[in-house]
């Protein structure tokens, strides 16, 4: 496994700096890809580098909005990668770290450690939820979310939550950061944490019932509005810092996480991206712009066949994948 520092180096920093809208080069393994939408063609599908080793589990990924900064994280080895990119490793979060803040947490079972990640606009703070292997004995909230500042190299745990519902399903937690908010999706509610600049430990938040357990979260940062997938459906609300009023935006059915971006890709590709597994087998499905925002018809057509999941959009334009399906782990997809 390739261990960072927890600091940037002066090298990151400046990729940091400088590759917001390049499009990377992406090397080595198959459960980790990135995809770029050509203007008039197939996306292309790249193989992304990690340093997490052999039997790699991605179950979830982020990317910064508006910074040159991607996360993975492994639930094989519960460690996280952030890098640039470029593909520069800017810090790992080792599950010996992640245990030392967490005593008693239960790490190293393929069913626990890394399921969902949020990063900041800036990529200066990432948010992870760590699913407890150990449940039940120690805690009435046995799942965690950590907060680690990139800047400060400071790691606090953020908020303690119950998810043992994603236990044994493989699927990951919804999450996103949005406006000095931290979004989470836990059974049927929505949980809104105050998440600024300098927050390191939640200390409010409200929740939003919803129809359906919640499945996946996205953002149009444009429209400021809040997008989320249940079992069977799609919903939308403006955002806001208090409980939000969800209408139906259509039906879909089967999704596993999705991703909003309105600079992806050619002219024609911008939209919601779902990575889904319903009748038709796992593949990733594209929603217009028009549509998500209510002035389009709500039909999602098949963008890539066979896809999995998770998915993120990033700043570079790509959309990062794992490689899940229900079929089993990360590992046997085909970059």
């Amino acid at each position: 496994m390739v261990r960072g520092s927890g600091n940037l180096s002066v090298q990151a920093r400046q990729s940091l700096a400088s590759l917001g809208g390049r499009r990377w080069a992406a090397r080595c393994v198959a459960a980790l890809v990135s995809l770029a939408g050509a203007a008039h063609a197939a996306p292309v599908v790249e193989p992304a580098p990690h340093g997490f080793g052999e039997g790699v589990q991605v179950r979830a990924v982020a990317g910064a909005a508006l910074a040159g900064l991607e996360a993975v994280g492994d639930a094989n080895s519960d460690s996280i990668e952030l890098r640039a990119i470029d593909s520069t490793l800017v810090a790992t979060l080792s599950r010996q770290r992640l245990e030392a803040l967490l005593p008693g947490f239960g790490l190293g079972g393929a069913d626990d450690g890394p399921i969902g990640l949020a990063l900041t606009d800036s990529g200066r703070v990432l948010f992870a939820v760590l699913l407890n292997g150990q449940r039940g004995i120690l805690s009435s909230l046995p799942d965690a979310i950590v907060r680690y500042d990139l800047d400060a190299d400071d790691l606090t745990v953020f908020a303690r939550l119950d998810l043992g519902s994603l236990l044994g399903t493989g699927r990951g937690a919804p999450i996103v950061h949005f406006r000095g908010r931290l979004l989470v999706g836990v059974g049927s509610t929505l949980r809104s944490f105050e998440a600024g600049t300098n927050t390191r430990v939640a200390s409010s938040s409200t929740s939003t019932a919803v129809s359906g357990d919640i499945r996946a979260i996205a953002i149009d940062r444009t429209a400021s509005t809040v997008l989320l997938a249940t079992e069977l459906s799609l919903l939308r609300a403006p955002f806001s810092t208090g409980a939000m009023t969800f209408t139906s935006l259509g039906g879909v059915s089967g999704t596993r996480s999705m991703a909003f971006s309105d600079h992806y890709g050619g002219v024609s590709n911008p939209g919601l991206f779902l990575a889904v597994d319903d009748a038709f087998g796992p593949r990733m499905l594209r929603l217009s712009v028009a549509a998500v925002r209510g002035s389009g018809p709500v039909t999602p057509a098949t963008y890539l066949t066979p896809s999995f999941w998770p998915i993120a959009t990033s700043a570079s334009g790509t959309i990062v994948r794992g490689g899940l399906s229900e079929a089993g782990g990360g590992g046997g997809e085909a970059g």
